[in-house]
């Protein structure tokens, strides 16, 4: 029978369980840690108040009113970043309450956005101008030479 003595020390089921969580997390940080992404993309625009004939967009829940924007990012094909390449992804942001939506952790490139609305009835505006952001991560220093002491 086993002594229940608190003062016995872990078991074994314990202290390998415990073992196995710290070399988990150790290996979670050291592949995460070096895929570190280079920067942000922070994308702002300003609604649509009228439709393309100059009339006023309704307010909700009108099917002509706006319900989403649809924010779209990739690497662009051209230096001056007038040109979309493969998108890597979009988002749907309320159209209502959100102007922002923030795209974390890009690599480094030329980044190419653009957006478009899209009402409650599901039409959707032609694509904004493309802009572009030249994302570059920051480059480490090589340390000090031939340090000395007088």
């Amino acid at each position: 029978m086993k002594d229940n003595n608190p003062f016995a020390g872990p078991s074994p089921f314990f202290t390998a369980t415990l073992a196995g969580l710290c070399l988990g997390a150790v290996v979670f940080l050291s592949l995460f840690s070096s895929c570190a992404q280079a920067g942000d993309l922070n994308v702002g625009w300003v609604n649509a108040t009228t439709d393309i004939d100059g009339v006023v967009l309704p307010p909700p829940p009108d099917p002509d009113s706006l319900n989403v924007t649809r924010v779209q990012w990739g690497l662009c094909t051209t230096a001056s970043g007038s040109i979309m390449g493969t998108v890597t992804t979009s988002r749907d942001v309320a159209a209502q309450t959100v102007l922002s939506t923030v795209v974390v952790g890009v690599a480094d490139g030329n980044w190419c956005v653009r957006a478009l609305h899209i009402t409650l009835a599901g039409v959707m505006s032609d694509w904004s101008v493309t802009v572009n952001k030249v994302v570059r991560t920051p480059k480490k220093p090589k340390p000090p030479g031939n340090p000395r002491v007088v």
